[in-house]
């Protein structure tokens, strides 16, 4: 796969968890009941586009499914890609038992299922990086990072759906979780940088995923207990945020520099 299209679909993958994820705490601690179906509607939406954008980047259907049978070998992108599809599932078997009134029993039982397929998920989205022979991408932080950044997406994206549904009143739980999910990101940035010896070159990209995706976003989670408007802008500092993430830790990699210039000049085919 070339390498913009796997930006952008593991961004829509770690968005779309992220949001399953909250659907199923929403159900376990009792928030945004008005709201679930649209969260779990736009989670699927999401998951199915970073589905599709994955078989556009592979060039045809055949080859994304000669990736996914590498779950056998246990391969890191073929783990990912099953845990987006497991994600799938989850999200519509989700919105079939809200349509149908399923008992809370049955509900709590598929948020669990949502709570881990929505994290281990988003972890191994960023987990499929840890290489070896990639001294930039060989750290545990650098999974961390997605994981902590689609939480963000995740509920940012909750809480904006809760605003807009009017199911503002039960979004202070949500946005305080929020809100230690930012911090936390902010934290294993931090850290993942200082595993690549402070090398944040291009500082641009950098400064984004910092500046914009954790700290604007988390000043916005914090004014949205009061605006719960402003919930929206976090969003958008979150996706933000995490797509310069995405790009930074590429261009650490001195193969990424070669990749572009293949896909600027034309040149199909060439991926990771």
């Amino acid at each position: 796969m070339t390498s913009w299209p796997l930006l952008v679909s593991t961004l829509l993958t770690c968005c779309g968890l992220g949001t399953l994820f909250f659907a199923g705490l929403g159900e376990v601690r009792g928030f945004g009941r008005r709201s679930r179906t649209p969260a779990l509607a736009a989670a699927l939406v999401v998951l199915v586009a970073s589905l599709v954008v994955t078989v556009v980047g592979y060039g045809s259907p055949a080859a994304a499914l000669a990736i996914l049978r590498g779950v056998t070998r246990l391969s890191g992108v073929s783990l990912s890609m099953l845990m987006t599809l497991l994600g799938v599932v989850l999200a519509v078997v989700y919105l079939a038992m809200q349509g149908r009134g399923a008992s809370r029993g049955a509900r709590v039982a598929i948020a669990a299922l949502a709570l881990f397929v929505g994290a281990s998920g988003a972890w191994l989205a960023g987990n499929q990086y840890v290489l070896a022979n990639k001294p930039a991408w060989n750290t545990w932080l650098l999974p961390v990072c997605y994981l902590l950044n689609a939480l963000a997406m995740g509920g940012a994206l909750t809480c904006s759906i809760m605003v807009l549904a009017h199911d503002a009143k039960t979004t202070r739980q949500p946005l305080c979780v929020t809100a230690a999910v930012v911090v936390a990101n902010l934290i294993a940035l931090v850290g993942y940088a200082a595993h690549t010896g402070w090398t944040v070159s291009p500082v641009p990209f950098w400064g984004v995923a910092v500046a914009v995706g954790c700290v604007v976003a988390l000043a916005c989670v914090v004014a949205a207990l009061k605006v719960p408007q402003l919930v929206i802008a976090a969003f958008l500092c979150t996706a933000a945020g995490g797509l310069c993430l995405r790009v930074a830790m590429r261009l650490l990699d001195g193969d990424f520099i070669q990749i572009v210039h293949a896909v600027s000049s034309g040149v199909h085919g060439y991926g990771l």
